[in-house]
């Protein structure tokens, strides 16, 4: 097999999109209890949160802890959510501002940007095809270069990359934007006839 005249390209195809999952961090700081000298009364703090959270509306975005928990969730924050879009988000963080008070301090931090696992999925496979044709299509150039045809592929593989959460390369999903690309690499090798 290795006899037969051959030539190795690579073919890659990416596309960028709106985030579908984007995840946040919502931090509830009671300003009245800076006292550390003094022990606080977690039930009253809890409480304090539950109903800060209620009033944001926001119960349905939670993910850890999720809101049915809180009763019993014994941490102080900060909470993570995760919003469908970034206008949901958008519209949780200027609530969260207009919730600011001299007794409390409400932030919603953007953390990262994702896709779900089905859009993940599918702008893979339409990547994966046009990274084929990508590479068919550089073979058959420099195939054409060299006066060669090409024939079958005698080898194809996917070039495993890890997943990119933010836009330009950014592995860690944190992205102003709120942006993810979707990529697909593969390496052909094709079949060289005269």
């Amino acid at each position: 097999m290795y006899d037969i005249p051959r030539m190795m390209v690579y073919g890659e195809a990416s596309i960028q999109v709106e985030a579908d999952a984007i995840n946040a961090y919502l931090n509830i700081y009671d300003n009245l209890n800076y006292d550390y000298s003094q022990p606080t009364d977690p039930k009253t703090t809890q409480s304090k949160q539950i109903a800060l959270i209620e009033r944001l509306g926001c119960k349905e975005y939670m993910i850890t802890p999720r809101y049915v928990d809180m009763k019993t969730y014994m941490g102080a924050g900060p909470f993570e959510l995760r919003f469908p879009t970034r206008e949901k988000f958008e519209e949780f963080r200027g609530k969260a501002m207009m919730n600011n008070s001299e007794e409390m301090t409400v932030t919603l931090d953007y953390a990262s940007s994702d896709l779900s696992a089905e859009k993940r999925k599918n702008l893979k496979s339409q990547m994966l095809d046009q990274a084929l044709l990508d590479a068919k299509a550089k073979a058959e150039k420099m195939a054409k270069s060299l006066g060669v045809l090409i024939g079958l592929p005698l080898y194809v593989e996917e070039i495993m990359d890890y997943p990119s959460y933010g836009g330009e390369g950014d592995m860690y999903g944190y992205n102003p934007n709120m942006m993810v690309i979707v990529s697909s690499k593969v390496q052909i090798q094709y079949e060289l006839k005269r």
